[in-house]
């Protein structure tokens, strides 16, 4: 019997290489509204909902950001993002083999749909993935590290929470699946990354790819 029935994964630093995107673009806004953040600070943000992201960045700046402040941000990111961008390491190898033993699958973000879909489109993977089971946290308003948007994706696969497993890159999104009470992976593509530096019962992947040997 497989270990889980179905895999869900996080998005940005998990199946697209795009954090870098987004924390470039928040670096240079930060630095643009006066927020005193270095870069140790910002890779903080990773996996954060980004409205917790804009109050950090007005409370070290000392004044609000400007009403425009996520347009702004949103069109410097797609602009980065349209650009192109890779898949993290193993991910096609890794679909394409869950795909083929019909292992259920799908996508759970704290990200916007129509950002997820871009990513995906950028590196080729959106073909993986049916459109209904590309699941963002804005269609529940609910964020991680809150566990109810893998909730949410395994019962739009039909599939029971303790039958799913989940890939992460981020510490919320880590602590998001495990409080769902799911198998969990830790993306951690690092050369420095130590299984101790990771939640209990989370087994930890340098390659995308590495899963298929924990079906």
């Amino acid at each position: 019997m497989a270990n889980f029935d179905a895999v869900i994964f996080d998005n940005d630093g998990t199946l697209v290489d795009s954090e870098h995107v987004t924390l470039a673009v928040l670096m240079e806004m930060a630095i643009d509204h006066g927020a005193d953040i270095r870069d140790g600070d910002v890779e903080r943000f990773t996996g954060s909902h980004l409205q917790t992201v804009f109050d950090e960045i007005a409370a070290r700046a000392g004044s609000p950001v400007p009403d425009d402040f996520i347009e702004t941000f949103r069109a410097k990111q797609t602009v980065m993002i349209e650009a192109g961008i890779d898949e993290m390491p193993g991910a096609t190898e890794l679909l394409t083999h869950l795909a083929a033993v019909d292992m259920a699958m799908a996508v759970a973000s704290n990200a916007p749909t129509a950002k997820m879909e871009m990513c995906l489109d950028s590196a080729d993977l959106t073909r993986f993935f049916a459109p209904r089971h590309i699941v963002s946290a804005y269609d529940i308003e609910v964020w991680k590290p809150a566990p109810d948007i893998f909730l949410h994706a395994a019962k739009l696969l039909g599939v029971p929470p303790e039958r799913c497993a989940v890939v992460e890159d981020s510490a919320t999104g880590l602590q998001a699946a495990h409080a769902a009470g799911m198998t969990v992976f830790a993306l951690d593509t690092s050369a420095d990354g130590q299984p101790e530096q990771y939640p209990e019962h989370t087994t930890v992947l340098t390659n995308l790819n590495e899963l298929i040997a924990h079906l």
